[in-house]
């Protein structure tokens, strides 16, 4: 399947460099950009490009509606020890 058959002619898509595919479907390990890492009490979970795929990728682990306090946390917020993110970090790479 290319990326006309996947997409329609009319719709746009960001390329990616490496392998041309869109950056969302993307195989092309160097060409993913990983600007966010998200941790848990100081041992690294895993990195992200947005912080909503990292809200999506942490809601399907714990639950609930986190995009707002990941964007905290990335702001620096420390969430208190009854909270649902308490030892989680959002760094920027």
């Amino acid at each position: 399947m290319n990326k006309e058959e996947l997409y329609g002619k009319e719709l746009d898509f960001i390329e990616c460099k490496g392998c041309g595919w869109d950056i969302g479907f993307c195989v092309c390990e160097e060409e993913s950009i990983k600007k966010y890492s998200l941790y848990k009490n100081g041992i690294h979970l895993h990195d992200f490009a947005t912080i909503k795929e990292c809200s999506a990728w942490l809601e399907n682990l714990i639950g609930g509606s986190l995009y707002q306090g990941l964007c905290g946390l990335k702001d620096g917020w420390k969430p208190k020890e009854h909270s649902q993110l308490f030892g989680y970090e959002v760094k920027i790479n």
